[in-house]
């Protein structure tokens, strides 16, 4: 196969030609890129043949669903001008992966809907109070945790922007206001630290100069209280002299 670097040669743009290799032309105009992709194609082949059963059903389906989106037969359960609600829980697909991150398809939260898509954070049984700081944990059977079924984690560290193509099912929604501000917490210490930290700072000093001011007012009133009791004092001594002047 070609190296990587001849191919984003032939997309590279000329600014002296004003233009880029492959303007004009198509796939069919370059036998090497069709033989290439035969080659890949055939190692896939040898890889997918020693895959668990499982992993190439998976495999299969998205894989289908990827190869419909470029043709335009994709029918999408949900059209792109649907508007999901923060903390809904869907299954959404996530066919097409590098390293740990997750594939096929997978339970996942909705953080926020942009319109064009959505942004959501996939969500796995498997670290359910597991201690790591980017995971807020679901208990199971609360309903307004989303009713989950297991105990499980929402992986906070993956969220990602995806397509509501990728959505294959919508279930119950996170309605749990101190859930939702935990996970916004999160995002903030995971995608904005300096941020965060500048935030908290301040939020410090503002609680203790409040706590300062608390203890001012708390004085103060203490003083009023004072300034109260000799009044009604000095009232009393006032009326009980008005009484004595009126007897004499």
């Amino acid at each position: 196969m070609r190296s990587r670097g001849y191919y984003k040669n032939q997309t590279r743009f000329d600014r002296r030609l004003g233009t880029k290799p492959c303007d004009g032309r198509s796939v069919t105009d370059d036998p090497q890129l069709i033989l290439d992709v035969f080659e890949n194609k055939r190692k896939l082949d040898d890889s997918f043949r020693q895959w668990r059963l499982e992993d190439g059903v998976n495999w299969i389906l998205g894989f289908q669903a990827y190869v419909d989106d470029k043709n335009g037969t994709l029918k999408p359960q949900f059209k792109d001008s649907y508007i999901f609600k923060r903390g809904e829980i869907i299954l959404v697909d996530f066919f097409g992966h590098f390293g740990a991150e997750l594939t096929y398809e997978h339970p996942a939260i909705i953080l926020a809907d942009t319109y064009d898509g959505i942004i959501i954070a996939p969500i796995s049984s498997s670290c359910y109070n597991d201690g790591v700081a980017t995971h807020v944990s679901l208990r199971n059977n609360v309903q307004d945790l989303g009713g989950m079924k297991n105990n499980c984690g929402i992986k906070l560290e993956q969220s990602r922007f995806i397509s509501k193509r990728r959505v294959l099912m919508k279930f119950n929604r996170v309605t749990n206001t101190v859930k939702l501000n935990e996970i916004d917490e999160v995002l903030m210490q995971t995608l904005t630290p300096y941020s965060y930290k500048l935030m908290t700072t301040h939020q410090a000093q503002l609680l203790t100069t409040i706590t300062a001011k608390e203890v001012e007012l708390e004085a103060k009133d203490e003083e009023i209280a004072k300034l109260n009791r000799k009044i009604q004092l000095l009232e009393q001594q006032l009326r009980d002299d008005q009484q004595e002047e009126t007897a004499s």
